[in-house]
């Protein structure tokens, strides 16, 4: 008997777990699918909401079933997640919510789990058993207490609404809810159903903005130095094929051109087809002649510089410069690179210390050129070619840490990094790299700022909805109360009824009249708001505002929807931390921050600047800048007005070129007369050469006096053709130390020529050699320029008057109140004081018709003005003299 009683036991407890693992599959299966329509919050973070049909049953199902179907519709963050530790909270939420459920408000209950329960466990498995880093780990609590909460609200709302239903139809007699229960329910419904539907929208833009910020820094540090790399790469390209066209002059290379290439190269060799090599070392760099046998051994086969890779003997990685010339064919150069020179000319401008800059060979080995700290990426083995080639599109991630499919990456291994090709030099590529920690956990820390501040929130709103129920329960039963003593004293219902209906109408016609007079004012501003929102959205302008006080000091508080018209990004790129001050050109940053810091209240300044559109090249801007202040509030910002002025800057860069080509032709006479003369003697010797050998007359040494004098003549005539053709270029340098006697030995080796057969004699005695003022020197070659031809006609029209007078020029610099400054004398007719006052104006000129267009001095007032420095005239007393201040190197 006993023992089929205990079968009878053991077939009924079987029987029971059969049917609830059927209920439970009933319950959860279909919550399991709803988990898989999760919602998408970026930062790797996902919402499920499949719990809260599991949640809609607690008060009607029984606990064991409850915790097996929630661990039936969790599974899905296994799937989702990669890992069972989400699942193992998830489920012990269901377990507490289902034997509490009687006791206390279900959203209490889950409020209380997640703050004693829910936080340590997640502490333990994501932060101990897991290792994530502090920033995720709280990022994924605040995320997961929420979504808790808010999984036990809309389970909640969902009985509420069956319970509703089912009391109409009179069908089921469910279980009440409590007033608390029902108020915590709406209270964090109110909440947090707005906050998850903006997060959803607005943390995928931001996750994509913050990491877009950190590639905007590698877009902007990689153009600055593509461009001082091709500046760098076509400056030493001239002076090695000066190098190499100097070689085959009897007294070989210029000293001068030596010292200027061993600033960047150990070593150099000259090596013609057959062969022949004549190598220059600098001191103390004898080991270096040896790297240059790689370059020897490789001939170019077209004219241009490229790179090579050698190791020297010791296994360390140099480069190699190969140029060869269209000047002089059959022979090219070879130049070993100090190790650092790249460093240095790449690391000009100011970096930040978490970019490496690399040199990527053709067989894809990175060679770290600039660098504040460790190096990003190994150097010892080349980069994948993949990911070489997505860094080539767009800036890449590679090696982040995850855990799991959730992507929560704690970056701390990450690197992005963004690839480019290399100007001019064949299949080289420049790459930088920096960790993808910094920008991107920044932005997580305000996100899990947000999360945990949220949570704290419903903490507070539990605690507040359980006092408000609690008097709301109250004031319900005196009201319930107070309606039997009416009618136990026998007081006519409509008595009642009236004085309450009486006293509601006067409160609707109240708050009616506030009501229209609200709708009025908001209808108003609507109107005035839609204005200046067209305004700002659909003119070529960007409008935006820059805090100056308290915690929004620094910050971009708005930009016009514009902005994306003129430089291609939205707003909720252009407004991360910093993004404007980290577009704009390093060159002209500074000049931004210092108009923004002299700013005051009622001042306004107007300032051009060049900032990178989303598709990386420069834009001009000009800028209108402005304080607003507001002393209700004691808060004030920087208002500015952008436009963009990219063509008219272009038009200007044409016509300084168009005043190059006309101050070039304006000196063709002399340097033709100058270029005569050496032809003529070419002419004439070749002649004689050739007749002496038709009579047989061959004299070895006279034939070699002969060619030396022709190969004389020869560099005479190359020296001025190629500073012509250096002067003609058009200037993309930016401003760098440049000697002044270089730049006017420069200028006058194109127009002393055509000075001096007009009898006019220079004197540029008093240019100290030991001067260096930052410039760009073919402009500061163009000023100079035009005040050469602007004095040679005003000393030819004071000769047409007096034939006996001498013309003379005089240049001599000195220093003054830490500037440089260069001043030019001439004796020619000077000025009169009504042409002193419009000089510098655009087409004002003294000459006669044809001769002038007025363009040459107004040019160089501008060239003056953007290299920092300015440019007056006035009269000698027996000329003109224009006085030039630059900023010293």
């Amino acid at each position: 008997m006993m023992a089929a009683s205990e079968a009878r036991g053991l077939a009924e407890r079987s029987g029971l777990v059969l049917r609830d693992l059927a209920f439970a599959a009933l319950l959860g299966g279909p919550a399991l699918a709803l988990n898989f329509l999760e919602v998408q919050l970026g930062w790797g973070l996902h919402f499920i909401f499949g719990n809260a049909l599991i949640f809609a049953f607690l008060r009607t199902v029984s606990p064991r079933r409850i915790v097996l179907a929630g661990a039936i519709a969790s599974f899905r963050s296994v799937m989702l997640w990669g890992h069972p530790w989400a699942w193992l909270i998830w489920t012990a939420e269901a377990a507490v919510l289902a034997y509490s459920v009687r006791r206390t408000a279900p959203v209490r209950a889950s409020v209380l789990f997640w703050v004693f329960l829910g936080t340590p466990l997640l502490a333990l498995t994501y932060g101990w058993i897991m290792g994530m880093d502090r920033t995720s780990l709280l990022l994924v609590i605040g995320k997961q207490a929420v979504n808790g909460v808010l999984n036990v609200a809309l389970g909640e709302a969902l009985y509420l609404g069956f319970l509703i239903l089912a009391i109409r139809r009179r069908r089921l007699r469910w279980p009440t809810v409590s007033i608390e229960a029902t108020f915590q329910m709406f209270t964090m419904l109110t909440i947090l159903v707005p906050t998850v539907i903006y997060l959803s929208i607005d943390a995928p833009n931001r996750e994509a903005a913050a990491r877009e910020t950190v590639a905007t820094r590698l877009e902007d540090r990689i153009f600055v130095a593509g461009a001082q790399l091709d500046s760098w790469r076509q400056a030493r390209e001239a002076e090695i094929e000066t190098l190499v066209h100097e070689h085959g002059q009897p007294e070989g290379p210029d000293r001068q051109t030596l010292d200027h290439l061993y600033r960047d190269f150990d070593a150099l060799a000259v090596v013609s087809d057959g062969g022949n090599v004549r190598t220059f070392t600098r001191p103390g760099q004898r080991e270096a002649t040896g790297l240059l046998l790689a370059g020897k051994t490789a001939p170019p086969s077209q004219p241009g510089a490229r790179l090579l890779a050698q190791a020297d003997r010791a296994g360390r990685a140099h480069l190699l410069m190969v140029v060869r010339t269209e000047t002089a064919p059959g022979r090219w150069a070879v130049a070993a690179l100090r190790t650092d020179a790249l460093k240095r000319i790449l690391g000009r401008s100011e970096q930040p210390s978490d970019l490496d800059l690399y040199l990527v060979g053709p067989d894809h080995r990175p060679y770290r050129v600039a660098s504040k700290g460790e190096a990003a990426l190994p150097l010892e083995r080349p980069i994948d070619t993949e990911a070489l080639r997505a860094a080539d599109r767009q800036a890449s991630v590679i090696g982040p840490r995850t855990y799991g499919d959730s992507l929560m990456s704690d970056l701390r291994k990450a690197l992005l990094m963004r690839a480019m090709p290399a100007p001019g030099l064949l299949d080289w590529q420049i790459l930088v790299a920096t960790p993808l920690e910094p920008g991107v956990l920044q932005a997580r820390k305000g996100q899990s700022v947000m999360f945990l501040t949220l949570f704290g929130l419903v903490i507070a709103m539990m605690l507040l909805s359980a006092g408000l129920a609690r008097r709301l329960e109250l004031s319900l039963r005196r009201i319930a109360r107070a309606a039997a003593d009416v009618t136990l004293t026998g007081a006519r219902p409509e008595r009642v009824d009236s004085l309450v209906i009486s006293e509601l109408n006067d409160i609707t016609v109240n708050l009616a009249m506030t009501d229209t007079e609200v709708s009025r004012e908001r209808s108003a501003l609507i109107d005035y708001q839609r204005r200046l929102l067209s305004i700002s959205t659909h003119a070529p302008v960007v409008v935006y505002a820059v805090g100056r006080s308290g915690s929004a000091a620094g910050r971009l508080l708005y930009i016009s929807d514009s902005v994306e018209k003129l430089l291609g990004y939205r707003t909720v790129e252009a407004r991360t931390v910093g993004w404007l001050l980290r577009k704009i050109h390093p060159d002209d940053r500074a000049r931004y921050e210092a108009a923004l810091a002299d700013l005051k209240e009622t001042d306004a300044f107007e300032l051009e600047y060049r900032i990178r559109h989303r598709k990386g090249h420069w834009v001009w801007i000009y800028d209108t800048i402005a304080m607003a202040s507001d002393p209700y509030f004691k808060r004030a910002e920087t208002v500015g007005l952008m436009i963009d002025v990219t063509d008219r800057k272009a038009a200007a860069e044409q016509l300084v070129q168009a005043d190059k080509m006309a101050g070039l032709g304006q000196m063709v006479a002399g340097i033709a007369h100058e270029l005569n003369q050496p032809l003529n003697f070419i002419q004439i010797a070749v002649s004689n050469l050739k007749e002496r050998t038709a009579r047989n007359m061959l004299d070895r040494d006279r034939f070699a006096q002969k060619f030396d004098q022709v190969l004389s003549h020869v560099d005479r005539a190359a020296a001025i053709i190629q500073q012509m053709r250096v002067f003609g270029r058009t200037s993309s340098e930016p401003p760098q130390p440049v000697r002044l006697t270089e730049v006017v030995d420069a200028v006058l080796t194109m127009v002393r020529p055509q000075l001096s057969n007009n009898g006019i004699a220079i004197d540029a005695e008093g240019v100290d050699p030991a001067l260096l003022v930052q410039a760009r020197p073919n402009l500061l070659e163009q000023v100079l320029l035009n005040l050469f031809l602007n004095s040679e006609h005003a000393i030819r029209s004071r000769a047409d008057q007096e034939p006996e007078h001498q013309g003379r020029i005089t240049l001599a610099t000195r220093t003054e109140r830490n500037q440089i400054v260069l001043t030019f004398d001439d004796n020619g007719t000077g000025f009169s004081p009504e042409a002193a006052k419009k000089l510098f104006e655009p087409f004002f000129t003294t000459k006669p018709p044809r001769e002038g267009m007025g363009l040459g001095l107004s040019i160089s007032y501008e060239i003056i003005r953007d290299l920092g420095g300015d440019i007056t005239a006035a009269n000698n007393g027996d000329g003109a003299r224009f006085v030039i201040r630059l900023k010293p190197a």
